[in-house]
This record gives C-alpha cells, sequence and structure tokens, in this order.
C-alpha cells in the first residue's frame, strides 16, 4: 500500500515539476535570453565561480565541501 502511494506521489511531483517548468522556469529563462543577456553572463559567472568555492572556513587537505549560499532580495 505505502509503495503504491509513494509510486502515485512521484507521479504527482513529476507533473507539478512539468508544470512549473513550464510555467516559471521557461518563462523566465526566455526572458532572461531575450531581454537581459548581460544579466545571464554575469549570472552564469557567478555559479561558475560558486562551483569552485568549496570553503567558508577551510578545509583539511584531501577533503572535499561545499559551500551554499541563501541570498534575500526584494521581490521583482
Amino acid at each position: 500500500d505505502g509503495a503504491s502511494q509513494l509510486y502515485d506521489g512521484m507521479g504527482e511531483l513529476k507533473d507539478g515539476l512539468t508544470e512549473f517548468n513550464e510555467k516559471a522556469i521557461d518563462k523566465l529563462l526566455a526572458f532572461i535570453d531575450e531581454d537581459l543577456p548581460s544579466l545571464k553572463d554575469h549570472a552564469q559567472a557567478v555559479i561558475d565561480m560558486a562551483r569552485g568555492y568549496t570553503s567558508y572556513a577551510g578545509i583539511a587537505e584531501g577533503q572535499t565541501g561545499s559551500v551554499q549560499f541563501i541570498v534575500r532580495t526584494e521581490g521583482v
């Protein structure tokens, strides 16, 4: 019973993510591609830099790490 509910929930999640992608993400990316190319380049540069940033306070040699930033902004 639980496995069936989990399977159904996964289908609902997939459908919701597809809808979110179509209604929000695709539109946002189209806006960025069409109207804000310099912002897209800047955002990509920030993303690329963040990928290489693996420690806020230092990390032991031979270890791996990751850092995540939360940025709070005003609504658009």
